[in-house]
């Protein structure tokens, strides 16, 4: 039996947001504070995600009684329940033009993005562009160098790097013209349990993470918009990142698959307010692994 979270459990209510991308969904609460002045909290999820992704962090500080304020939880253009579907034209601008609407349509001029894996990096652009919303940017294991090079690079980076997402990636890619019948296989093998073997290695401690966890995996998981997400950071440069002027924390997991040694290093020599920080016994979904952590830096 699945405890698969329903966006009502949080006291969110959805919106249709247009965007260069197509539209896109976000799930958004008011804060608890009619008085509140903080800028929104706003969550992004990685190229094989969608709001659910927040879920056991929501869960988290609601148990804690932790007030986050307004939080916004966006489904991104070709993921969860956005109506639109990726085209290959489509860039990692046309993504942030997304979240700047859905923040501005409902009537906010700043965020504080949190931001996972894809998202993370998503974050980290949105605060480098000169119409930044970022009142402050919280990237978990966000895409980095080592990311970019494994798609610049795969053959190389299977050599000597992110082993795992470049057969992630060359699998998905395959599956990507059926991306319909794709879905359904992998939901069928979710009946079985197969999607915690599958994703093992994405986490520290596979067999902990709840169900629902593993249910919403297999929901997320859209072979066309990860490979077309991930075409989209071809030639990327972080070296624009160097613009942000807002402070900047990262956490990464010290069992993170998709982290590569040299991340870190790349971004301290590139973010000007970064503090980074390296979860014990975590893998890339500190959300999940370590939602107290997260929720520590948050505060």
């Amino acid at each position: 039996m699945s405890d698969r979270p329903d966006p009502a459990e949080f006291g969110l209510t959805p919106s249709l947001v247009d965007s260069p991308a197509g539209q896109a969904m976000v799930w958004h609460r008011p804060s608890p504070r009619p008085d509140d002045e903080r800028p929104p909290l706003v969550l992004l999820h990685g190229a094989a995600g969608s709001w659910s992704t927040w879920s056991a962090l929501l869960r988290a500080a609601d148990s804690a009684q932790i007030d986050l304020g307004a939080v916004l939880a966006l489904d991104a253009p070709g993921w969860g329940s956005s109506t639109a579907v990726l085209r290959r034209e489509t860039s990692i601008d046309d993504i942030a033009d997304a979240v700047q609407n859905a923040v501005r349509s409902l009537g906010f001029s700043s965020a504080r993005l949190v931001g996972h894996s894809m998202g993370g990096l998503l974050a980290l652009h949105l605060a480098a562009r000169t119409d930044s919303i970022a009142a402050s940017v919280l990237a978990l294991s966000p895409s980095s160098s080592g990311v970019i090079a494994a798609v610049d690079h795969p053959v190389r980076s299977l050599a000597g790097g992110l082993r795992e997402l470049v057969l992630l990636r060359a699998g998905l890619r395959v599956l990507a013209p059926i991306d319909r019948g794709a879905r359904s296989a992998v939901r069928g093998l979710q009946r079985f349990g197969a999607i915690r073997l599958l994703a093992a290695p994405l986490f520290r401690h596979p067999l902990r993470a709840p169900r629902w966890v593993m249910d919403a995996t297999a929901e997320d998981l859209r072979p066309r918009s990860f490979t077309l997400a991930a075409d989209a950071l071809r030639g990327y440069r972080i070296e624009r990142w160097k613009r942000i002027s807002c402070p900047v924390a990262v956490a990464v997991g010290d069992r993170d698959v998709f982290v590569a040694p040299e991340d870190l290093g790349g971004l301290e020599a590139v973010v000007p307010q970064l503090t980074a920080t390296v979860l014990t016994d975590c893998g890339h979904f500190p959300q999940v692994e370590r939602a107290d952590a997260v929720l520590r830096l948050l505060s």
